[in-house]
């Protein structure tokens, strides 16, 4: 019950990209061998990150912009930048 949501053994979110860049390549660009190269490929690679650790995606997205705003020594200029995130020391 607690396992995320996957398309093809992918998770959707992932999935969705995939297929809307391999659309993108087949009607913009007009290079649909490429396109339907970089979907099989890409499915294999987001198969391949969700068996690893299925919530690798959910955990990137949540703290993808916290990576520059905590810094191990706190300083007078920058506390309101330095905040680290929530559940980690800060109530």
């Amino acid at each position: 019950m607690m396992s995320p949501k996957t398309i093809m053994k992918a998770e959707k979110r992932v999935f969705w990209l995939n297929l809307a860049l391999g659309m993108f390549i087949a009607m913009i660009l007009r290079y649909w061998q490429l396109a339907i190269v970089q979907i099989v490929i890409g499915q294999f690679l987001a198969m391949w990150i969700t068996s690893n650790q299925p919530d690798k995606i959910n955990i990137y997205l949540k703290y993808r912009h916290q990576g520059d705003s905590y810094g191990g020594d706190p300083s007078p200029t920058n506390w309101k930048r330095n905040r680290r995130p929530e559940g980690f020391g800060r109530l």
